[in-house]
C-alpha cells in the first residue's frame, strides 16, 4: 500500500478537528457598520430603549430592511 506524502497544511487541518472556523474580521466590521447606521437613523430616549431595540433585532435573527 502506497502512502500519500503529507502536505504542509495537513497538520493544521488535523489539529483543528471540529472547531468552528475563525472569525472573519471583514464580516464583523461590515455587520457593525450596518448596526451603527441603523441606530443613527433612530431617535432613542435612553440607552435602555436602544438596548431593547437591539434585543428585538437579535431575536428576529436578521437586520431590518
Amino acid at each position: 500500500m502506497k502512502r500519500k506524502k503529507a502536505g504542509r497544511n495537513d497538520g493544521r487541518e488535523a489539529s483543528r478537528g471540529s472547531q468552528p472556523p475563525p472569525f472573519d474580521r471583514r464580516i464583523i466590521e461590515r455587520d457593525l457598520l450596518a448596526v451603527k447606521q441603523l441606530l443613527e437613523e433612530k431617535k432613542f430616549g435612553s440607552v435602555d430603549e436602544m438596548n431593547r431595540y437591539l434585543e428585538r433585532i437579535g431575536k428576529a435573527g436578521r437586520m431590518p430592511e
